[in-house]
This record gives C-alpha cells, sequence and structure tokens, in this order.
C-alpha cells in the first residue's frame, strides 16, 4: 500500500503515429493546447499573466543563444552519457528521430508508454518535452522558456521569421527528446537496481525518490526548493539557467562530499557511488591520456581559466558539462578564505563577481558591461552595437566565427564542431 504498487500495471504499446494519422492528432493537440492555456489564463491574477508575459519574451534572447544544435548530448546529458552509455545511446536515437515532429511525437508517446513512466512522475522524475505542452513555463525546459515569443512574432505563413521558428523548434525537440529517453532509461535501470536489493519497504521508498533527484540533477534539472522551480522562469531574467547552475553545484556536492553521499538512502548510495566511480575515472582516464600523450594540454591550476579543459593549439574544449566553473570557483573560494595564494588582484569579492557575470543572462550581463564599461571575463570593451548582437546570435554561431577567425576557415570549423554537441569550445590566441 506504501508503494502503490498492486502488482504489474500493464500499458498498451503506443500505436505509432503515421503521416495521415499525426496529421489529424496534431489539429487535436492544438486544439487541447488551446483549451489548457486559456484555461490556465483563467486563473491567473492580472499580476501573474504579467509575470508569464515577462518570462516569456524576457527569456526570447536566451532561447536565441541555445538554438542551432543538438546540444544536449554534450551539456545536460553528459553525465549520463558517459555513467550509463547504451541507454544513452538509445535516447541518442530518439533525439535523431525527433528532428522531424512526427518522430518526436512518437518518441513522447513511447515515453509516456513506459511501464514505468507513471512511477517515475510520481518519485519526482521531471519530462521536460512531456509537459512541453504544459501552460506553467516552470514545466518547460530553461533554455526554451522565450520558445513562445518566437512563435508569436513569427506567426504568418510568409513571415521571413518562419525559418527562425524552424530552427528552434528541430533544437528543442532533440533536446527534450533526448534529454525524457535518457531519463526515464536510466530511472527505470536504477530503480530495478533498488528492486532486487534486500531493503526494506521504507528504504526502497527513499532510495527510489533519491534515485529520482539523482536523475533529475544529473541532467540538468537542480532543486531551487517548490518555490524556486516556480519562480524559475523570472529568474532565467537574471541567471543563465538557475535550475541548471544548481544542478551543477548539487551533482558536484553528490560527486565529492562524503557527507551528502552518507546522507542518500541505503540502496540509492549504493548505486550513486558506482555512477560517481565512472564519471570520475573516466574524466581522470581520459585527461590524464591526453596529457600525458602530448595530443592536448590540460591544465590542473584551478586558477587559471583552463582548468581541466583539453587544449589543442588555440582551442579549448570543456567536457565536464558545466562542472568545471562551480568546481574551480569552490576550490579558489577556499583558498582565499584560508589565506591561500591566487593570483593578483583576486579576492573573494572579485571571483564571486566573476561567477556571478559567467552566471548571468544575456540582458544581465548586457546592462553589467554597460556601467562596467567591458565584459569582465573576456576584458573586451563594451561596443553597445556589437554586444547586443551578441545577444541574440546563436552561441555555435559565435563558436565557429571565433574559431575561423583565428584558425581559418577549414580548421576553425573543424575545431568549433563539438560544439553542436555541446561541448564547451573556446578558441583564441593567448593565455
Amino acid at each position: 500500500l506504501d508503494q502503490q504498487e498492486f502488482g504489474p500495471k500493464q500499458k498498451p504499446p503506443p500505436f505509432p503515429y503515421t503521416r495521415e494519422v499525426y496529421a489529424k492528432e496534431k489539429v487535436v493537440k492544438a486544439i487541447e493546447k488551446q483549451f489548457r492555456d486559456e484555461e490556465y489564463r483563467a486563473t491567473r491574477s492580472t499580476g501573474g499573466k504579467i509575470l508569464d508575459t515577462a518570462s516569456t519574451f524576457g527569456n526570447l534572447p536566451k532561447t536565441l543563444l541555445t538554438i542551432g544544435d543538438v546540444s544536449a548530448l554534450g551539456r545536460q546529458g553528459f553525465h549520463g552519457v558517459v555513467t550509463h552509455s547504451v541507454l544513452s545511446a538509445r535516447a541518442a536515437h530518439d533525439m535523431i528521430r525527433s528532428i522531424s515532429e512526427r518522430g518526436w511525437a512518437n518518441v513522447e508517446a513511447e515515453i509516456k508508454a513506459h511501464p514505468k513512466f507513471d512511477e517515475a512522475k510520481r518519485n519526482g522524475v521531471e519530462f521536460t518535452g512531456v509537459d512541453k505542452a504544459d501552460p506553467h513555463l516552470s514545466k518547460h525546459e530553461e533554455g526554451y522558456l522565450g520558445g513562445s515569443a518566437i512563435d508569436a512574432i513569427a506567426r504568418g505563413r510568409f513571415n521571413p521569421l518562419r525559418l527562425l521558428k524552424g530552427v528552434k523548434d528541430v533544437s528543442e525537440r532533440t533536446f527534450v527528446s533526448f534529454l525524457d529517453s535518457q531519463r526515464m532509461g536510466i530511472y527505470a535501470h536504477q530503480a530495478e537496481a533498488i528492486k532486487s536489493m534486500n531493503l526494506t519497504p521504507e528504504q526502497t521508498k527513499a532510495s527510489l525518490k533519491a534515485i529520482a533527484h539523482l536523475v533529475n540533477i544529473s541532467s540538468g534539472r537542480g532543486n531551487l526548493g517548490v518555490r524556486g522551480n516556480q519562480a524559475a522562469p523570472i529568474l532565467n531574467m537574471a541567471m543563465f539557467s538557475p535550475r541548471l547552475v544548481a544542478s551543477r553545484v548539487q551533482l558536484l556536492n553528490k560527486m565529492l562530499n562524503p557527507v551528502a553521499m552518507a546522507r542518500t538512502p541505503k540502496g540509492a548510495r549504493k548505486l550513486l557511488i558506482i555512477d560517481n566511480v565512472k564519471f570520475l575515472g573516466f574524466t581522470a582516464m581520459t585527461l590524464g591520456l591526453l596529457k600525458a600523450s602530448g595530443i592536448a594540454d590540460v591544465n590542473l591550476d584551478p586558477d587559471d581559466s583552463d582548468f581541466l579543459k583539453i587544449k589543442v593549439g588555440n582551442t579549448r574544449f570543456d567536457t565536464l558539462a558545466g562542472l568545471q566553473q562551480p568546481m574551480r570557483f569552490i576550490i579558489n573560494e577556499a583558498r582565499a578564505m584560508t589565506g591561500g595564494e591566487t593570483y593578483a588582484g583576486k579576492d573573494k569579492g572579485t571571483m564571486l563577481a566573476d561567477f556571478a557575470r559567467s552566471k548571468a543572462s544575456p540582458e544581465a550581463g548586457y546592462i553589467v558591461d554597460y556601467y562596467e564599461g567591458k565584459n569582465r571575463l573576456t576584458g573586451k570593451k563594451f561596443e553597445a552595437g556589437t554586444d547586443a548582437l551578441n545577444l541574440i546570435t546563436p552561441l555555435p554561431v559565435q563558436d565557429f566565427r571565433e574559431a575561423i577567425k583565428v584558425d581559418g576557415a577549414l580548421r576553425g570549423s573543424i575545431e568549433a564542431f563539438p560544439s553542436l554537441l555541446g561541448i564547451g569550445t573556446q578558441t583564441y590566441k593567448g593565455a
């Protein structure tokens, strides 16, 4: 009774959408979405409607920055790629299927038909693709909160911005389908492992909830608390993906803090340690082999912005899926607080300001740079027009532009290609 398990719940396999069937289903889904949206707006106060509109259009620059790639593979989902490679390969296949709208509908239908889908949702796993049509913005993937704004300004059959909407739709579908499929696969695998352990019902229940939390934070859905999660769309106007930032800190805590590991419920703790060994071992082995072979340089100095990045020529590759910056910040803050040596001009306040600027939303960063007269991260002089254009230029385009400028068209394009898969890529000369 406590587990709410009354025997296996069999679900019928999803009916695959053919082209003709999906054309009709698409009309039905559009009507359902319109009804849900109107019902939701009818329950919102005037202030709530203003906040929703502000969140949608305020997140437009960030959505424009994040489109044009298939980045879930090397960004939010990279931890799962290392720790659960086979399941992630299946998720990558689902990502490719989701390039088409009908393929995406089939992927999401299969996820919802999974025997453990209801259990996963009940224990707290978040599925941002399944909930894509939910009018509550807090259910959506942070990088695409401005998607509705693009839909609004690209409305009309002959609107030249329809191409932009098409790029956004493909990017979003591939992004959320990969993460949904990966989350479902990893949760189901870990849940089976927990249920095969000799645990009490209470331990099993606690472990399943802990696994759901680990699935979320490993794939970029950090927990800000009930109110914080609800406020995330507004917080996104000040920070670049606050739940993603929180997830990286929470994941580091589960990896490196023995107290956090000890507090994890018994069954989930064993699986957590296995995943930690896989990820940390893979990272150490990869970086160590590259450095020892001379193929690339790997910096081990936390004071350096290239800390734990793979440097080949003028290009740096960050393969830590967003963990490098908070790890470096925590190490340097700890050293500064205990009187350790840091680079000249870097004190606790300066490092905090640098970290905050690196996690600022595009609009907030632009305002800070305007008042400081320069970008405190790159040191470049503030230029209103150029910096405003960079607010709406997709990050892959910026990565390719910089790489080609430094190393030429052919080499630069090869160096910047990993950015399309979500691997952090920077190309510049000098230290």
